[in-house]
């Protein structure tokens, strides 16, 4: 049955490390690490030859030329971490300050061509550093100074280290150790140091302080008393670089030649399995989980991380053994099966053995379980029975004492205290008082191996097997099989545990499958498992859930049970730590198909059998659990860019797919730290992205979103890191493009309902139009056919009046009258031909001017009396002009060309006459030009001539503006606006 502690183990098993190693192959820029420390983020950092270095655990950041082309030199030497979250760091000839991830680089060279050898900061945050030629600076309100009181001493030394003790400052140089008090400015020389170069200071407290020294080894000064350390207490040698004290308070060193050292209550502790840390040691930080990091000049950066899975001690002699069955009596004793060198029993922290000398059938140890008296070891050759009271083996049970196979695989004690035997070929028995009983099993059973027991809280007695699924025996003793047929994914069953609600998982060659009732449910590996087959399974008393397997030890917390069976989804993922022998385990590889394959300890330890040792886990392990994880949003990518430090990110339109960078950090198992992600806006649900630091985001649609990520480590979940962004819209994605759709749209659909609506009265009204137009067209083409009448009576009867005047005008003999009748005919022809062109165009209101104007210059020529010479040239623009301008415009250029024709040409027998027509946008310009004598425009209106006073009546009538121009003969030039005037007949002009 199940123990529980009834007295406190005696078995102690020491600290041990994992030791591992980052140099330029994996990681770090270059393989000299002057320096390290931690910041208040809890980040790492290096200084090294080729860069300042953070690490989170898992990744390294460097800082070096790219980060700051300003850099005189990249090889950083100091390092110092404020409480104010800053961190300073120093190379040769420069500072550097990061803040809030702001990189600020400060050149040392403007203020000094001197080199700075180390810095310090103040309990105020004022930098001081020293130099290489021993002086000492300050950097404060984002300028250098000098300390003077220092400084003044000038003292021939070189400044090795400088730390800060309280309001006092301790100088280390290569001539011993000084204390500048800042309150004072008082200078004071440590006495019991004086003229030993002081290489590394170290500060426990106020006034407790070690100092290790070139050549003098080490000194501890505790509030005024001294103590020295050297080759005589224990130190392989002197020069010491550097010092760091760990959570308990004990001192540990490197040096340049013989490696590391450990003071604990001034005894040397040794680590001959670190033989490869014997380079040149320089700098060594201990971190507040126990984890120790030295640099070195050439081999990069160790890491001596305490095993989280211990392995057994060396006197043991178990180390290289196959360990197969683990059990641990309630008296304390722990026995233990091997593959071939028989039982070991480890009682008040030594080892005896028990093998075919000490009784045994076989050194092959299948199973081991014990009850108040006796311990039942499990062999291919029988069950061997160990009396504690007589310290011996006394009875090997076979298949002669009622076994179904000789080959025992399981031993189990129930709370009733009844012993329980699996075999082969289908054995499944019980011992009481020394008597076997063997349990009748269905006829497909009898050939089975069972391999397992568990008891479950209504004493349900389950079997495991290798091949024939998973028995459960009720106390009545029926049986009932579940197998592949019933929903089992495989029916190789190791070992079941009982969840709080009391259904039964069990651990197969393919996962784990949990039982609820008849319902079967299976997970693997697509399920977050690190692997299928899993051998053992145990809660500890932490919560967590310890898992073996041939690829380590996987271990969850136990809600996470509770988590798969309230998830209804296929991709559920469980949240896994893998454990390996790169976390202290002997070896990876654990055992199965034995029994117990694995046992929790009465003082909370959980041993697991590998193929080379027992691998312990701690109960100071899970208390480690208790940690608060930590989750840092780190920049969000698209193209080439890179943003952040930003609270709410602005992303260019267009920008579909993006990345985010994150990180936990994590020293001790940053891979096995999960991540989960969403964004607010569009999930509810938590998208698992395992231990993966980058997400990759598709986003179709702008708009503003938060990610919101959270990592989970130990059990437990971190805060959350929240980042805003925003991804800008196109135009036509934008809120008042839609917003104008929106309107545009309602506004059509308000128009296609009235349209709709007023469809019925619309054709009503067009058959309606329809029917009135085809009686106006009658109408208008009656009144069309009736106005090209008129025109034409209008022409003729014009054409009768001027046949009369020429008669008369053929009859006077007054020279004065004929030219008066003469003039008559020329004006009423130019009217005659107005209305000639009206009756022939299709527009019975417009004229085509340009046309009109070759017919009246062909006119007045043909009706001229002159014997001259004279040539009317004709240039003009298309101009479509109404009857009621065109009759005035005519008559204007038929005074003026009959003038020009008349006088101006006097005493000349040639001559030209230029009319031009221009028409620009609404205006129509008029130019009639000869070539002539000339007249002055005064002369030209004093003139009391009708001809004279019909052009200004008609000028008026137009609105037209004139002028003449007396150049090289006559100019006459009047322009005026073409107007939309109805004409008599209601027809549009224009």
């Amino acid at each position: 049955m199940p123990l529980k502690a009834q007295q406190n183990s005696t078995v102690e098993v020491e600290q041990q490390y994992v030791i591992s190693n980052w140099n330029n192959t994996n990681g770090l820029p270059q393989n000299t690490v002057f320096d390290i420390t931690q910041d208040e983020i809890g980040y790492l950092w290096f200084g090294t030859e080729e860069g300042l270095v953070r690490f989170d655990g898992l990744e390294f950041k460097i800082f070096d030329y790219t980060t700051f082309p300003e850099l005189v030199s990249p090889m950083f030497i100091d390092i110092e971490a404020s409480t104010k979250s800053e961190l300073w760091a120093a190379s040769r000839s420069d500072l550097v300050s990061i803040k809030n991830g702001t990189a600020t680089h400060i050149s040392f060279e403007p203020f000094s061509k001197d080199h700075i050898s180390d810095i310090t900061l103040t309990s105020d945050g004022i930098l001081l550093g020293g130099t290489v030629t021993g002086k000492i600076f300050r950097f404060k309100d984002d300028s250098l100074s000098w300390v003077n009181q220092w400084n003044d001493l000038k003292k021939e030394l070189s400044i090795l280290t400088i730390e800060q003790n309280g309001t006092e400052t301790l100088i280390g140089t290569t001539n011993g150790l000084y204390s500048f008090d800042h309150a004072t400015g008082n200078i004071t020389k440590v006495s019991f140091l004086n003229n030993i170069p002081i290489r590394s200071i170290h500060i426990i407290s106020n006034n407790n302080y070690w100092v290790g020294t070139e050549s003098d080894g080490i000194f501890h000064n505790n509030n005024g008393s001294i103590k020295k350390y050297g080759l005589k207490e224990g130190l392989q040698e002197t020069f010491i670089n550097d010092l760091y004290s760990d959570q308990s308070g004990s001192i540990w060193g490197v040096t340049s030649s013989s490696g590391l050292f450990h003071i604990d209550k001034d005894h040397f502790l040794s680590f001959p399995d670190f033989e490869s840390l014997r380079e040149d040691l320089r700098s060594i930080y201990i971190s507040d989980t126990g984890i120790i990091w030295i640099g070195s000049t050439g081999s990069g950066l160790t890491r001596l991380k305490p095993a989280e899975v211990l392995q057994s001690n060396k006197k043991w002699g178990l180390s290289s053994t196959i360990i197969l069955p683990i059990y641990q009596h309630k008296n304390g004793d722990i026995w233990i099966g091997t593959a071939g060198q028989g039982v070991r029993r480890i009682k008040n922290n030594d080892v005896i053995a028990y093998t075919r000398s000490s009784g045994l059938s076989n050194e092959i140890i299948l199973t081991i379980y014990g009850t108040e008296n006796y311990i039942y070891a499990g062999t291919a050759y029988g069950l061997n029975r160990f009396n504690l009271s007589s310290e011996s083996f006394d009875k090997v049970f076979t298949t002669k004492d009622g076994l179904a196979s000789n080959i025992v695989q399981a031993v189990y004690e129930d709370a009733s205290e009844l012993v329980w035997i699996a075999t082969r070929s289908g054995g499944i028995h019980t011992i009481k008082d020394g008597n076997i009983s063997q349990l009748n099993v269905p006829n497909e059973l009898r050939e089975a191996e069972f391999v397992s027991f568990f008891e479950d809280s209504k004493n349900n007695i389950w079997i495991g097997s290798n091949g024939n699924g998973a028995l459960k025996i009720s106390p009545e003793r029926s049986i009932t099989v579940f197998s592949k047929e019933d929903g089992l994914n495989s029916n190789v069953t190791h070992y079941f545990y009982e969840d709080e609600e009391g259904d039964i998982w069990v651990t197969t060659s393919y996962g784990l499958a949990l039982i609820e009732g008849d319902q079967i449910t299976s997970y693997n590996r697509s399920n977050g498992l690190k692997t299928d087959e899993i051998y053992f399974i145990k809660k500890d008393r932490h919560g967590f859930l310890w898992l073996s397997s041939n690829f380590g030890l996987e271990r969850m917390h136990a809600s996470e049970l509770k988590r798969a069976k309230k998830s209804s989804s296929t991709s559920f993922k469980f949240h896994t730590q893998l454990f390996t022998d790169a976390n202290g385990m002997p070896n990876s590889e654990a055992n199965g198909g034995i029994f117990p394959a694995g046992w929790e300890m009465q003082n909370g330890e959980i041993w697991i059998p590998t193929v080379e040792g027992p691998a312990i886990i701690p109960s100071y392990l899970t208390n480690r659990a208790d940690r608060k994880v930590n989750i840092h949003f780190q920049a969000i990518r698209y193209g080439n860019e890179t943003i952040s430090q930003v609270e709410n990110i602005s992303i260019p339109a267009g920008v579909h797919y993006l990345e985010a960078d994150y990180t936990s950090i994590n020293f001790t198992n940053p891979k096995n730290v999960d991540f989960e992600y969403r964004i607010s806006q569009l999930d509810t649900d938590w998208t698992d992205v395992g231990n993966r630091r980058t997400i990759y985001l598709t986003l179709q649609n702008p708009g503003s979103y938060t990610l919101e990520i959270r990592a989970f480590y130990n059990g437990t979940y971190s805060d959350l890191e929240k980042q805003n962004f925003t991804i800008q819209p196109f135009f036509y994605q934008s809120w008042w493009f839609k917003l104008l759709i929106l309107f545009i749209s309602v506004n059509i659909i308000f128009l296609v309902i009235k349209l709709r609506s007023e469809s019925k009265i619309s054709t009503r009204l067009q058959q309606s139009v329809e029917e009135k137009t085809k009686e106006l067209q009658k109408g208008l083409k009656e009144k069309n056919v009736l106005l090209e009448e008129v025109h034409h009576r209008v022409k003729n009867n014009l054409a009768v009046i001027s046949g009369l005047l020429q008669i008369q005008q053929f009859e006077t003999e007054d020279d004065i009258t004929n030219k008066i009748l003469g003039n008559s005919v020329a004006r009423i022809k130019s009217l005659a031909l107005i209305h000639e062109k009206l009756y022939q165009s299709e527009s019975l209101s417009n004229i085509e001017f340009q046309s009109y104007l070759k017919d009246l210059i062909r006119s007045i020529t043909q009706s001229s009396d002159t014997f001259k010479e004279i040539n009317i040239h004709l240039e003009s623009d298309e101009v479509l002009m109404n009857v009621n301008q065109a009759v005035p415009c005519a008559l204007i250029l038929n005074e003026v060309t009959t003038n020009a024709l008349e006088h101006a040409f006097q005493n000349q027998e040639t001559g030209n006459i230029w009319i031009t027509v221009s028409k620009t946008n609404n205006s129509v310009t008029f130019s009639v030009k000869d070539n002539g004598i000339g007249i002055s425009e005064d002369d030209y209106l004093k003139s009391k001539s009708i001809g004279i006073t019909i052009i200004k009546t008609l000028i008026d009538q137009l609105d037209a503006s004139f002028k003449i121009v007396s150049e090289e003969g006559t100019k006459f030039v009047f322009s005026f606006k073409l107007q939309d005037i109805k004409g008599a007949h209601g027809h549009n002009i224009m």
